[in-house]
């Protein structure tokens, strides 16, 4: 028994109410919407008749709440002790570059002392782990002290090569004026020789 396909099916409701608006966009009923929406009621504000617009909220200080976490608005670098681990270099008047180097020093032992516990007894690696991974937490504490300074320096590069740039393009720009007045110059002593 052969089953009837119906050649013409009736298109969903969406698709009905979508061509209703078009047929009624078509006919004239329906008003032209812009592209772009009108701007907020606020811009009224701005105005030349000397209405002083509002001024923007003050910045945030101390502590806030932002999805959920409490963030602060002091860009402090944590210490050892907050996030509970011990700290094996002085907590003032310090050499960075001479704590870094007893750090690796100590490193490099510890890390020999591992492989030599893991040859001898092998159970109790666990101490030296902790202790190797303890010094690399401080190593990495006191890189991370240095952030800021980084920041400083990164910045004032950026900053310097702007100003180079700018000086190149200004003595671009007095050599083309040069060229142009020369042209110029050339221009006006072949006019008064004819």
């Amino acid at each position: 028994q052969e089953r009837h396909i119906p050649t013409y099916q009736r298109p969903p409701r969406r698709y009905l109410k979508h061509h209703l608006y078009l047929f009624a966009m078509e006919e004239g009923q329906q008003n032209i919407v812009s592209s772009f929406p009108p701007p907020p009621p606020f811009y009224k504000l701005y105005g030349l008749d000397g209405i002083v617009p509002p001024l923007p909220p003050s910045p945030i200080e101390g502590n806030y709440s932002m999805f959920g976490k409490t963030f602060t608005t002091q860009d402090v670098l944590p210490t050892l002790e907050e996030g509970g681990r011990k700290q094996l270099y002085p907590k003032e008047n310090f050499s960075h570059i001479e704590e870094l180097k007893k750090l690796n020093r100590s490193l490099n032992m510890k890390y020999i002392e591992l492989l030599t516990f893991l040859i001898e007894n092998p159970e109790q690696y666990q101490s030296k782990v902790e202790d190797i991974e303890l010094i690399l937490i401080n190593m990495h504490h006191l890189l991370n002290s240095y952030r800021p300074h980084q920041a400083r320096q990164t910045l004032i590069t950026l900053l310097e090569n702007q100003i180079q740039n700018r000086k190149d393009q200004i003595k671009s720009n007095n050599q083309g004026i040069q060229q142009v007045t020369k042209m110029f110059e050339d221009c006006v002593n072949i006019l008064e020789k004819e």
